[in-house]
This record gives C-alpha cells, structure tokens and sequence, in this order.
C-alpha cells in the first residue's frame, strides 16, 4: 500500500484550514482517555488447518459457535488540531463451542464422524493509528486515521469434549493450533464527531483493510461507536459498540490455516478529557 508524501501534506494543510478553535473535544491541544468494560462475543470458522508444531497433528475445519467473555477495554486520543494520536487495547479469552468436522485429524486420529469440542480463542488487538481532521468545527469533525493494528492469537486450540475412536481420544485432550503469534495489518479508515445539546457527542470510527504478505492474507475492518454523555468538564461516561471482523489465510510457524472471527459487544466505559 502506497501513500504519496504530497498527498499527506495535501490534506494536512486541507485539516489545517478546515480547523477552527473551540471547546470541542477535538479542538486545539486536547486529550482524552477512557477505561470500560467490554461484553465480548466471538464466532466464526477455523478451516483448513494444518498445525504439527509444539506437539500437534492436527488437519481439517473447525465451527465456532458464539461464546463471550467480559473484559477490560481502554484507549485514548491526544494531539494538536488537526493531528492526533489514537491508541486502544483489548485483550479477551472466549471458550467457543465447536465441531470439528469428520475426516480432519485430530491428535494423529482420523475423525470418522464429528467431534464435539470447544475452542480456545485467546487473543489481543492494539489499535495504533495517525488522525488527521480534513474539516473540523466547534460541533462536527471529519477525519482521516493512518496507522496499524497489532492482531496477537495468544492462544488458538481445540480441546475434545466427547470420546471417539473407541477411546483413542478422550475429552479433555487439547491440541494447540497458534500459539504466540501476531499480526500486524496496515490500518485506512475515517472518524466523526458531533457535539449534541445537553453534554452529548456522538462519534464513529472505521478502519480496515485487505493486505498480503507472502506468507499471509489477511482482510480486517473494525468499526467502533459511542454515545457520550459529559459528566463534569472533565469527566465523561461512554456507551458504546465494537465490531471487528477478521480473516487471516496463510502460514504462521508450523501451521497452516483459513480463519474468520467476528468479534462484536456493546462496552460502557468513563472517560477524562481534557
């Protein structure tokens, strides 16, 4: 993915014109931060794998039911109008209920009917990004956000929750498809904001893209929402809404694998700004 110096500069010194001082939450030197709760919801495909490193033999397609997980989310954005600096992280641990599709291996067995089993889904996603406001004023702001976002699969397995093959596999038995590895995806998108009556702001984000490195393809969007509500000056609460999508087709050491998760859940959080 190519961005041309000139056209950064072009919409920095766009932003620039289009700013005007306010007491908005975008406006002049500012900062916010944020800390909530998240209620976390994954499902989704784990196919095509392939994964005989750390002591697995396992191959085939894997379905993932929902499960969720209620987690810690906090992030913040600073700068100078136009420019600001955005960071978020959220980290989750879903046990999802899964089939492991008859015919795949599983722990060196060949499956001769389905598997009952759950997946371990332990992952994180730092968000890590550039944005620039292309028009801003004392009550809307539109923006252009540049950056990546750190995608860790902490910990992806399948654990058998039935017997099969007469007892050549028991539940409990646990193989390891990713363990430790991370991906980090060339992040475009866009961010609005609107100050309502009464304390109120609305604001949106999206950012994604689809990028390929010889050993990965990987397609990611993620949007998050919020409604929020000032408090005091300083002091906001948020409610909010995070859905991010995922496929990653490729190698990582060891394993081979075609996985999509949808990741979604409403989060109500408090906020300082300043």
């Amino acid at each position: 993915m190519k961005i041309h110096a000139s056209l950064l500069l072009c919409l920095a010194f766009t932003a620039a014109s289009c700013s005007v001082p306010s007491e908005a939450a975008w406006s002049g030197l500012h900062f916010n931060a944020y800390g909530g709760m998240l209620d976390v919801s994954t499902e989704g495909t784990v196919d095509n794998v392939k994964a005989t490193s750390g002591g697995a033999n396992v191959q085939g397609d894997v379905d993932l039911g929902a499960a969720s997980d209620s987690v810690l989310l906090f992030g913040g954005r600073a700068g100078v109008a136009p420019f600001e600096l955005v960071f978020s992280d959220l980290s989750f641990n879903t046990g999802n209920p899964s089939v492991f599709a008859a015919g795949g291996t599983f722990a060196g067995n060949v499956l001769t009917s389905n598997l009952r089993s759950t997946t371990t889904v332990d992952m994180a996603i730092r968000k890590m990004l550039l944005g620039i406001d292309v028009f801003a004023t004392g009550v809307f702001r539109l923006g252009l956000l540049l950056g990546v976002d750190e995608v860790s699969f902490d910990e992806l397995s399948v654990t058998a929750d039935q017997s099969a093959l007469l007892g050549a596999i028991s539940p409990g038995d646990k193989q390891v498809v990713l363990s430790g590895e991370s991906v980090f995806v060339p992040m475009v998108g866009a961010r609005a904001d609107i100050d309502l009556p009464s304390g109120f702001r609305v604001g949106a984000e999206l950012t994604g893209v689809a990028a390929s490195t010889s050993d990965v393809d990987v397609s990611y969007f993620d949007f998050d929402g919020s409604l929020n509500y000032a408090i005091t000056d300083n002091i906001e609460a948020l409610l909010g809404y995070r859905y991010i999508t995922i496929n990653v087709d490729g190698s990582f050491d060891g394993t081979r694998l075609d996985t999509e998760l949808d990741i979604t859940g409403p989060y109500i959080a408090v906020g300082i700004v300043f």
